[in-house]
């Protein structure tokens, strides 16, 4: 899986041009350094996994060797050195099943040849008998079955198993961080969202504000006015100027810090957001518990920590059995007839060897693998545990983001009327102001009414968005709400 390339830089020195968060998300990919580690450590899962698919192959045994013996001699026939060469060459093919059957099939040749010293002194007979060179040949099988011990597919699948569940744990992480890329880069954009808007909130206040103090000015110089308010409208200039100054400089630190959780350099030129529509979904606790136990990460990385445990406890079990298996081999040997004839008197040349038979081990102390399996079966007790607690943990958060969710909902709506209201009685004012009928410290006072409504008003948006994210972060559904894919 993998996220989707655009390019684009965020060193665009054009404020006009606005960045999507699913820019930001699809760029902070390609860098973050967290988000990088995880993907190769699912890659590297992916080969551990590979290495364990293939771990019963047929395989193939080959073996080649000559010897050479001198052996003094004497009796009554045979006095001197007998010598004699032996050269073998065996091929063997091994096959491990997965129900833990060992096959074994092997073919060897041979050949003999010896050099006997044959003397009789009775008959003046001295001569060095040649035997061979002799041929033979020997073709063999033999299965062993294991009864107790390693046997069945639980037992002998256990390292592809563990390999596959560590391939799941590895996506899981990647899942995990992959989710806590998007909260923190999205948490980053919309707090630098809102800084914005609250810098254009202040921003146009100033405007409003040096506009009111210009017609005022204009007031005291026409004598409609006391000198006084000249002060009082420099003042309050002043206020929204320095109101300003830390709102940009608020912007710059959100701007870094949405930089940062991108693991790109703070360096870059501030790039306007864009604000989006603010969410109005609508939850349900039992249908938000229900995608949360099938869908949330953390909770599903505990069901395999449980898995692995339970893992575990089969190999301790299996380690306190006895062995005991059934063996049965098959042998076919033959030997040519280029012999001499009195050898033919104490050997075989050709036979059939079949053998059956059980093979029984047991340890007369097993007090290791009896403690490692006690301690294995606590060790799944632990996992399941915690997995209950997980489970309670997140219906206590269910319920908490939903309910936070609907709060933040119904704050938004309330400040936009908030705002919408602050409006309209700034412009009544303005008007009875105009007409003398009101004064500069009472249309200033609606002035800063409607600037605190307005930035409560991006507060509020903001708050939503991040309750939303909340509730898709425990139902797992983030990363396909933003169109997130891993690599």
């Amino acid at each position: 899986m993998k996220l989707g390339v655009l390019i684009l830089g965020l060193t665009l020195s054009a404020p006009a041009v606005a960045l999507s968060p699913q820019e930001l998300l699809e760029q902070a990919a390609k860098t973050n350094p967290r988000f990088k580690e995880v993907g190769l450590q699912v890659r590297e899962s992916e080969k551990s996994l590979e290495s364990q698919e293939n771990l019963r192959p047929w395989t193939l045994r080959a073996d080649v060797g000559v010897s050479y013996d001198e052996q003094p001699s004497s009796g009554v026939i045979e006095d001197g050195t007998r010598k004699s060469t032996f050269g073998t060459a065996g091929v063997e093919i091994l096959k491990q099943f997965v129900i833990g059957t060992q096959l074994s099939v092997r073919l060897d040749w041979n050949r003999s040849r010896a050099e006997i010293p044959f003397t009789v002194p009775d008959f003046n007979i001295s001569e060095v008998r040649i035997i061979g060179p002799n041929y033979g040949g020997n073709l063999s099988a033999r299965v062993t079955q294991p009864l107790l011990k390693n046997f069945g597919t639980e037992v002998n699948e256990l390292p592809e198993t563990a390999a596959r569940l560590q391939l799941d744990v590895a996506r899981l992480t990647q899942a995990r961080a992959a989710q806590d890329l998007v909260v923190d880069v999205l948490n980053a954009y919309w707090t630098y969202s809102r800084a914005t808007n609250e810098a254009e909130a202040l921003r146009a206040s100033l405007r409003r504000t040096k506009d009111f103090g210009d017609l005022t000015l204009a007031q005291i110089e026409a004598g409609q006015l006391a000198e006084l308010e000249r002060d009082i409208v420099s003042q309050r200039v002043s206020q929204a100027e320095q109101a300003l100054i830390l709102a940009e400089a608020q912007v710059l630190d959100a701007w870094e810090s949405l930089q940062v959780s991108m693991g790109k350099s703070p360096g870059a030129e501030p790039v306007a957001p864009e604000f989006g529509e603010t969410p109005r979904d609508s939850f349900s606790v039992e249908s938000v518990l229900e995608r949360a136990r099938q869908s949330n990460p953390e909770l599903l990385l505990l069901s395999q920590e449980l898995r692995s445990a339970e893992l575990n406890l089969v190999r301790s079990e299996n380690q306190t059995e006895p062995q005991l298996d059934a063996v049965a081999s098959l042998s076919q040997r033959s030997l040519s007839e280029e012999v001499a004839p009195s050898f033919t008197q104490i050997a075989t040349l050709d036979y059939t060897s079949l053998f059956l038979g059980l093979n029984f081990v047991m340890p007369l102390d097993n007090t290791l693998a009896t403690a490692q399996l006690e301690a294995d079966e606590i060790a799944v007790e632990r996992a399941r545990w915690r997995y209950t607690e997980a489970e309670l943990q997140i219906e206590r958060q269910v319920r908490q983001a939903i309910r936070l969710y609907e709060t933040q909902k119904k704050r938004a709506e309330l400040s936009v009327d908030e705002v919408r209201l602050a409006r309209k009685n700034l412009e009544a004012t303005n008007l009875k102001y105009a007409g003398g009928l009101a004064s500069y410290l009472e249309v200033m006072e609606l002035e800063r009414t409607l600037q605190d409504a307005e930035i409560r008003a991006a507060q509020t948006e903001l708050d939503v968005k991040l309750a939303h994210m909340g509730v898709l972060r425990l139902t797992g559904e983030l990363l396909e709400q933003w169109n997130v894919e891993m690599e």
